[in-house]
Parts: structure tokens; sequence; C-alpha cells
């Protein structure tokens, strides 16, 4: 299983941070998703020791589930 290292910027400014262990990258994002308290707005920054975090934005919070989308992507 991997480490991921992970931190969470919300719109008030708190700043959680911390790890979680996967066998994949989806199943560290899903296992954040239902452990740590997400509002809309909020940015997630995640990866492994190595590579550059991957950046994510939560869009919405639909019957319980994150939903997170891919941050600093531009409109064409």
């Amino acid at each position: 299983m991997a480490r991921y290292t992970f931190t969470l910027d919300t719109q008030d400014d708190v700043v959680q941070a911390g790890s979680v262990r996967g066998s994949s990258f989806d199943e560290a994002l899903e296992t954040l998703s239902h452990e740590l308290i997400v509002k809309r707005g909020d940015r997630l920054r995640i990866g492994v020791t190595g590579f550059p975090p991957a950046q994510f934005e939560c869009v919405s919070l639909m019957g319980g589930d994150v939903i997170w989308t891919p941050a600093n992507l531009r409109a064409a």
C-alpha cells in the first residue's frame, strides 16, 4: 500500500494535513472524502513522495459523496 500525504485548505483558511494509506490513488481519495469534513470550494493537495501533488477542488456534495474536480484547469 502506498502512503499519500495531503493538505486540505478550506474557505475558512483552516488547513488540515496528514497521510493516508491506500492500494490506489482512487482508494486514498475516497478514504479522505469520508474521513474529512469537506465543504464546497475546499482544495485538496494529495500525492506520494517524489512526485508533485495532485490538486483538487470540491465542487459538490451529493448524497454524502464529495465530488472533486482537478484544480487550476483553465477553460479553453
